[in-house]
């Protein structure tokens, strides 16, 4: 049987730190966060560069958006942090290399088990 996750069990440490968890602090947090993945998108597919230029603002928003409700302010901070750092750019690298491989493999698997069309949204009305 598969082990629930606790959501807040990583925040403990993150909460100690004494940033303040309010909606602007939010706000601020996911701002930081968007443009540091946007800024540097280098690392993606051109494809995938051109879809989320052309999406860009509005992605932003609904982002921002949603991850205020999701997310603490300190959270949020690690992941700017997480983008921001060394470690991300390697793994950005190793998505890279490894996009076509899951590309392909996605598209035999909605091939074979009829799955939904990526382009639309896995939520019913």
């Amino acid at each position: 049987m598969k082990k629930k996750r606790n959501p807040n069990a990583n925040n403990e440490g993150l909460k100690a730190s004494g940033a303040a968890d309010t909606l602007e602090a939010r706000r601020r947090g996911a701002e930081r966060y968007l443009e540091a993945a946007m800024t540097d998108m280098g690392h993606l597919p051109p494809e995938m560069r051109t879809q989320l230029k052309q999406a860009g603002v509005v992605l932003t928003k609904v982002m921002a958006e949603e991850m205020v409700k999701h997310f603490t302010t300190q959270e949020l901070t690690v992941l700017a942090d997480f983008y921001e750092s060394p470690v991300e750019q390697r793994f950005a690298a190793f998505l890279v290399d490894l996009w076509p491989t899951m590309q392909a493999e996605l598209l035999k698997a909605q091939a074979n088990q009829k799955l939904p069309d990526q382009n639309q949204s896995p939520r019913k009305p």
